[in-house]
């Protein structure tokens, strides 16, 4: 209420400049009187004047006030009570916006994260010293891989099915199923007893219902974190959401590494569930993205909107969010979404393909059984958990330094760079492997297996995604990108399923010399076909890929 007249007198003032402002410059003197006005009232509420709106309209009272342009003197008359306060609304409100931001992107990174865990914790789970154990599986067989994979099979069901059905729930809504079947699935797995004729099955269930919160999340947290950031921020957050997956995968060798006793697992799968549940109640307070609101109720977009630009009323940007959302139109049924896929064939051909070859190409299943071929290469049980941490650092390291260092080289370098770097390593792996099953040849395993993840990073890791986004045209982009997941997921399974089969029929040097004749394949298909798109423009990407014709009117 103290506050109402000093609203009325800035509405007031407004008006009146913007009645007269800028007509004749006979009205230059009364202007300027309203300005000094303006600014005595600001000055008047000192350290209290911190409103975005009220700022930004003062600034438009001034403009009006000198017919649209602010002359030197005008410019200098500030806007806040001056000395060392006059500039800490402004950084304030920046600083509020960016914390509300982060404190988002903390929330719905984490949902990735435990995607992340989800590998390096069934890595140090299903070994011959764990769940193997208790539930009388061998190593290295179809059961194993099975028991591994189930969660993945779970990601690529709801991936699917999000695929089908389009953006029905929201980026919001979807993070939070997705963290209460991370719960469902962890609890669940923990609790049926040992050396019973279900315990299995109870296990495979539980690991699937989590799986199907890893295909909630790929699908939903990365558009989450980039549709609320500004675009100061964007780039940073969406390249860190790759630095929590790998933080995950570290936390759940770290785990494994922690909690090695017999029996050991149910904690280590257990724990998930108490990330999950900080996760779920984060993201319960946090507005849904005003992209997705925008094509359904542009109030709420704008409300959401604010929130994440602390208070300020950002019009132009609210515009450009409706904008962009009346023009990219998705199919309803699936048969038209692979239609349209079917359009730009090409360009999923480029993307698809990198996503196919990124996980046959051996490091992400090397992920999930990184302790038993630590084992399998001549280390103790616990030895190799404390490898594969050291795995998992290196992995985390070469992950930010890759992010926050794509956009410095070109795409095809990259992939070149690291993919030969991939190939490299497992041939190494192959002859250590083979010569070496002594305590030197395990050392060396771990050297190599540190070189893989990081040459990883280099290429395929950062690359993959990025040129998929790149190279689809916005029309499309939606079904494209969810497609992309799908195929990610069913080769995960592929590459997962096969890797403890793979073992038992080639030996370990024959498998580490199927994945490098997989890099040899992939160097050959991104040299013939992947374009280089750094510096180019979207539009610039569609013609060089014969798509950008297709939106022209009567274009064939």
């Amino acid at each position: 209420p103290s506050s109402s007249p000093f609203f009325l007198w800035i509405v007031l003032a407004r008006l009146v400049i913007e009645g007269s402002g800028g007509r004749k410059r006979g009205n230059e003197a009364a202007s300027g009187t309203l300005k000094r006005l303006v600014h005595a009232l600001l000055s008047a509420r000192g350290a209290r004047a911190t409103s975005p709106t009220l700022v930004s309209m003062a600034a438009r009272v001034r403009r009006a006030g000198s017919g649209g342009a602010t002359d030197e003197a005008s410019e200098r008359i500030p806007l806040t009570s001056p000395g060392p306060r006059s500039s800490d609304p402004v950084v304030r409100w920046k600083r509020e916006a960016r914390s509300r931001v982060l404190l988002a992107f903390a929330f719905a990174s984490m949902a990735g994260c435990l995607f992340g865990y989800d590998i390096g914790s069934t890595a140090s789970v299903v070994t011959a010293d764990q769940a193997l154990a208790d539930f009388d599986i061998r190593g290295n067989s179809w059961q194993q891989g099975a028991l591994v994979s189930c969660s993945l099979y779970g990601a690529l069901a709801s991936s699917l099915l999000l695929f089908a059905l389009g953006e029905v729930i929201g980026r919001r809504q979807e993070i939070l199923v997705a963290n209460a079947m991370y719960v469902l699935g962890s609890l669940g797995s923990v609790l049926p007893p040992a050396h019973t004729s279900y315990g299995v099955g109870v296990i495979i269930a539980s690991r699937f219902a989590y799986g199907t919160g890893i295909g909630l999340t790929m699908h939903s947290a990365p558009a989450y974190i980039a549709e609320t950031a500004p675009s100061d921020l964007r780039g940073l957050l969406i390249a860190m959401k790759e630095a929590a997956i790998v933080l995950g995968i570290l936390l759940g060798y770290l785990a494994g590494s922690v909690f090695s006793y017999p029996g050991g697992w149910r904690v280590i799968w257990g724990s998930a569930s108490l990330l999950a549940v900080v996760s779920f109640a984060g993201m319960v307070n946090q507005p849904e993205s005003p992209r997705w609101l925008a094509g359904r109720d542009v109030a709420r977009a704008g409300e959401s909107l604010r929130h994440f630009r602390a208070g300020e009323d950002p019009e132009e940007e609210l515009e450009g969010i409706v904008q962009a959302a009346k023009a990219s139109s998705s199919s309803q049924t699936v048969s038209g979404k692979l239609a349209q896929v079917w359009e730009v064939r090409r360009a999923f051909f480029i993307g698809g393909g990198l996503l196919m070859l990124q996980q046959v190409s051996g490091q992400p299943a090397v992920l999930y059984f990184a302790p038993t071929i630590f084992q399998n290469a001549g280390l103790g049980a616990q030895s190799s958990k404390v490898a594969s941490v050291l795995v998992g650092v290196v992995k985390l390291l070469s992950t930010v330094v890759a992010s926050l260092k794509v956009d410095s080289f070109g795409r095809v370098p990259l992939l070149l760079c690291g993919v030969g770097l991939m190939f490299a390593s497992l041939a190494a792996l192959s002859l250590t492997t083979w010569l070496w099953t002594a305590q030197e040849g395990s050392r060396l395993v771990i050297f190599e297996l540190m070189a893989l993840v990081t040459a990883y990073q280099i290429g395929f890791g950062p690359i993959s995604w990025l040129i998929l986004t790149e190279v689809c045209p916005l029309r499309v982009r939606g079904n494209m990108v969810g497609l992309g997941v799908s195929v990610n997921f069913a080769f995960n399974v592929l590459a997962a399923q096969t890797l403890p089969v793979l073992t038992t029929a080639l030996g370990m040097p024959g498998l580490f010399a199927l994945y490098a004749s997989v890099c040899l394949l992939s160097l050959a298909f991104i040299k013939a076909v992947v374009p280089e798109t750094k510096g180019r423009t979207l539009e610039e990407i569609e013609d060089l890929l014969g798509l950008g014709t297709r939106d022209e009117p009567g274009a064939p």
